[in-house]
């Protein structure tokens, strides 16, 4: 079945209702341009069609969630998420015409799933009067129009008991609950499961993906008592798609305790070419997804830092400290570099190595190590992991990511230089801090403590690396990894600022370097 609708300028877009894809199409050489462009970023199936579902994603992240889809969005919004929002930024078009196109694209969908729900209304009645006989119960439907909502309720005629309650929302998908069950199952439009919620009277509800625990299943097979690898765990692994591929990854990972990449790279049951394989599956899906479009970084460090659990502080540390200083920072931009296929390089100079980082891995090690950084940190992150190989990069030294990227590529000689802060050389730790060739950090010791009423109390904790950004008459002000808003500026909301003499009574030494 096919819809047209028609707009201004004899524009058309097309709906395809059973598959679900969208196209546009215009008299207008002009627009024809503008919508191509816009179909080159949004498209991830590259065959000249939207898919709705992704539409709906985007259109829930560019207006806020409390929002009715049929409201009109205005200019100044449009404007102002454009400018903030990677996935936007990248179509570069005149915001009059986003709007539009987000308006119109968004009513679509809405108005064949108007159409939707009550052919599946239908549908589910049929099946219940199959099911559960009129002699033995009651069915109540219940319409909401207003919200294109029905509830259907079966009840037993004797008991009074209410046997299975089903909630159909406007997309067709539909959620059921039964008796005796805690469990809530939802099904989209053509009776598929696809997630269910397990509630357990110790804890929170669990949101549970049918796919990712398939995968799980296989994952934790034992043959006797002997562990294996379920046959089809590369059937499932087929099953994930670009359009659900981040909530499984998401999904396996909460429930159960590791991501989907390190379990498969821990399988023993496989071999090398089949975790090769799956793993470039996942690769690919994750790439083609829209998620990804917005999620991935730009290969700069431009914009935050927010280290959580993992420990690498005197990696992000020296990267904070690299970042506040333009000649330092051209040297870190040339790290990173995007190849055509969508993976990225990372050439560390102090090693003269390259190391191929891929969006699974990055989107991974963003749940694994807990790490909330901009994109392209995480890049960096994961291709340090790999250079330091078993040691990994839970702990180290700023002197150490100093040489590791900004070194000279003798591996015997150390690029990073040690001063002793002391009372003594005040005027000599002024000069070091305000040289611009010069890139500084320090760090605590295990037995550092911090007076509880200082201001910067909660910033300043044993054992923990810092960046050196600036210096005055009166005071040092510093970084901390846990949260650095504005990456590449001196001064943000969140600098710690360090009366000098209180700084050098905290911090026995700091680490440098000088450019050449």
């Amino acid at each position: 079945m096919k819809n047209y609708f028609s707009f201004q300028n004899a524009d058309k877009c097309r709906f395809l209702e059973f598959d679900g894809k969208i196209s546009l199409k215009s008299n207008n050489k002009n627009n024809q341009l503008v919508y191509d462009k816009i179909m080159s970023v949004f498209n991830t199936n590259k065959n000249g069609t939207l898919d709705a579902n992704e539409i709906l994603f985007l259109y829930q992240n560019f207006i806020e969630a409390d929002k009715d889809f049929n409201e009109i969005i205005t200019l100044e919004e449009i404007e102002a998420y454009t400018k903030k929002d990677k996935l936007f930024k990248k179509l570069n078009i005149n915001p009059r015409n986003l709007m539009w196109f987000m308006n119109v694209l968004t009513n679509t969908i809405i108005n064949s799933f108007k159409k939707t729900r009550p052919v599946v209304e239908r549908r589910l009645i049929e099946n219940y009067k199959k099911k559960y006989p009129a002699n033995k119960y009651l069915t109540k439907i219940e319409k909401f129009d207003e919200v294109n909502y029905t509830t259907i309720t079966i009840t037993e005629k004797n008991s009074k008991k209410v046997v299975e309650t089903c909630d159909i929302a406007e997309s067709g998908h539909y959620t059921k609950k039964f008796l005796n069950n805690p469990n809530s199952y939802h099904y989209d439009k053509n009776g598929k499961l696809v997630k269910y919620v397990k509630y357990d009277g110790n804890r929170d509800p669990i949101l549970i993906n049918p796919i990712s625990e398939a995968i799980y299943k296989d994952i934790t097979a034992k043959n006797g008592i002997l562990p294996t690898t379920g046959k089809d765990i590369e059937k499932h692994i087929k099953q994930i798609t670009p359009l659900n591929v981040v909530e499984i990854l998401e999904n396996y990972n909460e429930n159960c305790g590791e991501t989907l990449l390190d379990a498969i790279n821990g399988e023993w049951g496989l071999n090398k070419s089949v975790k090769q394989r799956l793993i470039q599956h996942l690769n690919d899906c994750l790439k083609k997804s829209v998620f990804w479009q917005g999620y991935k970084g730009n290969t700069k460090i431009d914009e935050f830092m927010n280290q959580t659990t993992n420990g690498d502080c005197w990696f992000l540390g020296t990267i904070a400290a690299i970042a506040c200083n333009p000649k330092g920072l051209e040297i870190l931009n040339k790290t990173i570099k995007e190849t055509s296929d969508g993976d990225y390089i990372v050439k560390f100079k102090g090693c003269n190595k390259s190391y191929k980082v891929t969006p699974i891995e990055i989107f991974s090690m963003g749940y694994s190590m807990g790490s909330w950084n901009e994109r392209d940190l995480i890049t960096l992150e994961v291709a340090a992991k790999k250079h330091y190989n078993i040691l990994g990069i839970d702990g180290g030294t700023t002197a150490e990511a100093m040489d590791l990227l900004l070194g000279t590529k003798d591996k015997w000689k150390n690029y990073a230089r040690v001063f002793r802060s002391t009372h003594d050389n005040e005027e000599e730790l002024k000069r070091l801090i305000k040289d611009p060739n010069t890139i500084v950090t320090t760090s605590t010791s295990p037995k550092t403590k911090v007076n509880k009423d200082k201001e910067y109390a909660e910033d300043i904790i044993s054992r923990h690396a810092y960046a050196v950004i600036d210096i005055d008459d009166s005071y040092v002000y510093l970084k901390n990894p846990w949260h650095a808003d504005e990456l590449t500026e001196i001064r943000d909301k969140r600098t710690i600022k360090i009366p000098i003499n209180e700084f050098l009574n905290i911090f026995e030494n700091v680490q440098y370097v000088t450019l050449n």
